[in-house]
């Protein structure tokens, strides 16, 4: 998806949360640049972008807009994790988010360590507690058996509806803002 057409007025539509929802560009005071959602919409305020040639500004956009996913997937994480945490077998896990580039989630046994992928929150919340759901799963079993599959379906009886739509939309969750490469970070 390229983010060039907004330079001219336009709007493009991008994923969140499951939904494509239009981004805009809207003036912004001084110099600074946010992004905000307000209902189906997704606005990056610019001001002195103007300043900047079109190819810079694409870039500061882009960067700006995977910044802004990339602290929605943290809240939105952060509140499923309080939900299955409960399940994770003793002590403490740590939860991370990461650009990983090509898999929803991770998990270290051996290091309690969990990563997940920063473009989650591009997909549906029921989708993201699945991810989060299969690799909290991994803290008892590290293969993927019958018996894993049953520790999933207990924490999200519809994982298997869940996994479909990943397999069936994650590329283009994963190639959206690509390029960008947000830090890594700890959230839990």
């Amino acid at each position: 998806i390229s983010l060039s057409p907004i330079l001219a007025g336009g709007t493009v539509m991008v994923p969140f949360r499951g939904e494509m929802v239009e981004l805009r560009l809207e003036k912004g005071t001084g110099f600074s640049h946010s992004v905000a959602a307000d209902g189906g919409r997704i606005a990056i305020f610019k001001s002195g972008l103007d300043r900047l040639d079109a190819r810079e500004q694409e870039r500061l956009m882009a960067s700006m807009l995977a910044s802004w996913y990339f602290r929605r997937s943290a809240e939105l994480i952060r509140q499923i994790w309080l939900r299955l945490e409960p399940a994770a077998p003793g002590g403490s896990v740590s939860l991370w988010l990461k650009d990983l580039r090509t898999s929803w989630g991770t998990c270290s046994k051996r290091n309690r360590r969990i990563s997940l992928n920063w473009r989650l929150v591009m997909a549906p919340e029921k989708v993201c507690e699945y991810v989060v759901a299969h690799e909290l799963s991994h803290l008892r079993r590290a293969d993927h058996g019958s018996e894993f599959w049953k520790q999933v379906a207990d924490l999200v009886p519809e994982c298997r509806e869940h996994r479909k739509w990943l397999n069936a939309n994650g590329l283009r969750l994963m190639n959206f803002l690509g390029e960008i490469r947000p830090k890594w970070t700890r959230i839990v």
